[in-house]
């Protein structure tokens, strides 16, 4: 992928209705909690708005951690910082 127009604005939009930074929303639990084996995982903006979730109680979000801690780590600044720094590099 060498065009980066369509990606910067589909970046510029999201980050416009769910600001980043993003971050992993694990069952509203709390860190004082242990980990329970059945908690599912959604991912929040900057507002604590939802950017990805599905229902309301357990088994019902994203089902792997990891899962949401990538598209946590995959947003709109994220992204347009690779896609300046790949573009960068290309002119070296």
């Amino acid at each position: 992928m060498s065009d980066y127009s369509k990606l910067k604005q589909l970046a510029k939009a999201a980050d416009r209705q769910m600001p980043s930074p993003w971050s992993v929303h694990r069952d509203g639990m709390g860190s004082e909690f242990p980990p329970h084996p059945d908690q599912n995982f959604g991912v929040e903006d900057a507002r604590g708005w939802a950017v990805a979730w599905h229902g309301v109680d357990r088994n019902r979000g994203i089902w792997l951690e990891e899962v949401a801690e990538f598209m946590a780590a995959a947003n709109p600044t994220a992204v347009r910082a690779l896609i300046v720094e790949n573009e960068a590099l290309r002119k070296k």
